[in-house]
């Protein structure tokens, strides 16, 4: 667990944690230090990069008067922020670059807070993800076409043979939809779980990817040397 700082407010006490990575080199923080603070507004400075930046904290009680000692702060959103491609095997950055741009991205959004349009970020990143996967996997060029454009359920259900993708990838979609749409059909998941599926299709996806590699690598009945198991 990364330390704490405390803020001395209006008399009371407000305690946080200090980030874990630094926005702008993406290096893990293990003795940055507050340097000074403007309400909840925190300067920290990376001991990697020597760069600051700020942590905006909100308080964790919803009260309208702060009338105890101490209160916990949470941690909103970092800035600056730069963009940096997250860290996914070399499988999908070569089934679909264009997914791992935007689910970066995506990241990013989160990471700063912005709430309201990561989630559109990464229902697009899977799409893609899905969708170059499956052309991958089609040998025709009206079979790409189609899957281009098909909705990406649609392509799913007729395009992707494997079971178990088939099945992540259908709810990565629909907690995705939900972030696109006015109202929200699965009202007890959020982001977080959009998140958890996109990386389960990704799990899935390898498997599959990795599972075909060897059976081709390694046909029954063919040895490279006699004896064996």
């Amino acid at each position: 667990m990364n330390d704490t700082f405390s803020i001395t407010w209006g008399g009371n006490t407000f305690v946080g944690q200090q980030p874990e990575k630094c926005p702008l080199c993406n290096v893990t923080i293990h003795t940055g230090l507050p340097i000074t603070y403007r309400g909840f507004q925190v300067v920290f400075c990376c001991p990697k990069c020597d760069e600051l930046f700020i942590g905006y904290y909100f308080p964790t009680e919803e009260v309208e008067q702060f009338v105890q000692e101490t209160y916990s702060l949470k941690l909103e959103a970092l800035r600056p922020h730069k963009i940096y491609l997250r860290d996914v095997s070399e499988i999908i950055k070569e089934i679909s670059p264009n997914f791992v741009s935007i689910y970066s991205e995506a990241f990013d959004a989160k990471e700063m807070g912005l709430n309201q349009i990561c989630g559109v970020g990464f229902r697009k990143a899977v799409e893609f993800l899905i969708k170059d996967y499956a052309k991958q996997n089609t040998n025709t060029d009206e079979g790409k076409k189609d899957i281009e454009n098909l909705p990406a359920a649609s392509v799913v259900n007729n395009y992707i043979a494997d079971g178990r993708i088939q099945e992540i990838a259908n709810r990565t979609l629909w907690i995705g939809n939900d972030e696109t749409h006015y109202l929200r059909k699965w009202t007890e998941h959020d982001v977080d779980d959009l998140i958890a599926l996109i990386r389960l299709t990704i799990h899935w996806i390898e498997m599959e990817v990795l599972s075909k590699k060897y059976v081709t690598e390694m046909p029954k009945g063919k040895s490279p040397t006699k004896g064996g198991g």
